[in-house]
């Protein structure tokens, strides 16, 4: 994998998470990232923040064809990710869980009314 393809994916990942479990706003990772930041720590922001400067110096500068630091940006990107799904919403974590409690009580529900009839 080429280190451009390697900065977009883990940039869409991240992207995708602020989307998603952040409600985050705007065009691009640094954009996403602005719109939340005040709730995040300052190292996941620097971290975010790097990757996605890497992401845009690849793909908008023509000279910088490759990254200087492979192993940093690497690191920065799985600390991003596992950063930002520890620190996800509670809604976004109980979600499911909670459905199917409510789901396993409507069942019983269910089960005693048909038993009635």
């Amino acid at each position: 994998m080429s280190d451009i393809d390697l900065a977009i994916k883990r940039s869409k990942r991240i992207e995708q998470i602020l989307r998603k479990e952040f409600k985050a706003s705007g065009k691009g990772l640094h954009e996403l990232l602005s719109s939340v930041e005040r709730n995040l720590p300052r190292d996941l922001v620097r971290d975010i923040r790097l990757v996605a400067t890497v992401r845009n110096k690849l793909v908008h500068d023509a000279e910088y064809t490759r990254i200087d630091d492979k192993q940093g940006f690497i690191a920065a990107a799985d600390d991003a990710e596992s950063g930002l799904r520890k620190l996800r919403p509670k809604a976004s974590r109980g979600c499911l869980p909670a459905m199917l409690v409510m789901m396993v009580v409507m069942l019983g529900s269910v089960v005693k009314l048909v038993s009635t009839l």
